[in-house]
């Protein structure tokens, strides 16, 4: 199972932003988001994407987990986390969860299986967030 909490606070040196922290249950759920990142959102969200290069909109910055654990920005093929533009937070957080499966922890709350958007809106409203 892929498990993945939501945060919004200071992210590296690049300001207060939404991200997500990813933990997971064996290397095969760490390369299926690798995957996922590689084939499918760095493409269009990325920093090469259209969406940074040409219409300069935020996007996404994932950092990777080396082997002691410790966060980089070398690609080891373990995604330990990443910033979600705010405009796209929605739209991630249900395909995660819908199309990916992942369980994704927001303060005390949590969303797996069906994404609802209200509920989501109203989680991340009014959510009581852990101070990192």
């Amino acid at each position: 199972m892929i498990k993945a909490e939501l945060q919004k606070g200071q992210y590296f040196d690049f300001g207060e932003q939404y991200f997500l922290t990813f933990s997971y249950d064996s290397k095969e759920d760490a390369d299926r988001v690798y995957f996922i990142f590689e084939n499918s959102l760095l493409p269009y969200y990325g920093i090469n994407s259209y969406r940074s290069m040409e219409e300069r909109k935020d996007f996404l910055m994932p950092f990777f987990v080396g082997k002691d654990g410790d966060f980089t920005t070398d690609n080891t093929g373990i995604v330990g986390g990443t910033s979600i533009p705010e405009e796209l937070l929605p739209d991630f957080i249900r395909r995660f969860v819908e199309l990916d499966g992942m369980t994704v922890v927001y303060g005390d709350s949590e969303i797996k299986g069906n994404f609802d958007s209200s509920r989501f809106t109203s989680m991340i409203s009014g959510a009581k967030l852990k101070v990192k």
